[in-house]
């Protein structure tokens, strides 16, 4: 994945610029309403466009250090994508993390660096609690915080905070 660049579309934008992707439409999902004018990509990705304001509701991870997650690669599982979050604090560990509870019937996504896509049950809080497919923890969730040290996030361009979001 590549290297942070601003926030989550500034940085994912880099796919586009290396051939990675020529869709926008993995990067938009119905209902997330945490972010300003959610919409599907209008498929102008030339010259820098790919991506603008609402046309990724993704939340996107880097080492600290802002060097990409590569997938596949790592010793330990760690989170690459993740929706529909809440802005919170710049730089935020995944521990700190707030999800929309009302966008996917109380659920969030997270995508995971050994290519694992899990569907996870939200709290009243926004935060994680379970495996929601398969009603236990599952293999990613067997953690604390301490499991995803070292681990940011960026936030999608428009992204609202719980605030502006109520």
């Amino acid at each position: 994945m590549p290297d942070a660049r601003g926030d989550a579309n500034d940085s994912l934008r880099q796919l586009f610029e290396t051939g990675v992707f020529t869709d926008e439409k993995p990067f938009f999902i119905e209902r997330v309403m945490s972010v300003k004018n959610a919409r599907p990509g209008d498929e102008n990705f030339n010259g820098g466009e790919a991506l603008k304001e609402g046309e990724n509701v993704f939340s996107y991870w880097t080492y600290s250090n802002g060097k990409g997650i590569r997938i596949g690669e790592n010793e330990r599982i760690l989170p690459v994508l993740s929706a529909p979050m809440f802005r919170g604090r710049d730089g935020a560990t995944f521990g700190e993390g707030k999800y929309v509870s009302g966008a996917f019937g109380g659920q969030g996504v997270v995508t995971f660096s050994d290519g694992a896509a899990y569907v996870y049950s939200l709290d009243e809080e926004g935060k994680l609690v379970d495996h929601s497919v398969h009603g236990d923890p599952g293999p990613h969730m067997e953690h604390d915080d301490r499991d995803f040290s070292g681990v940011r996030v960026h936030y999608p361009t428009g992204c609202l905070s719980k605030e502006e979001f109520e």
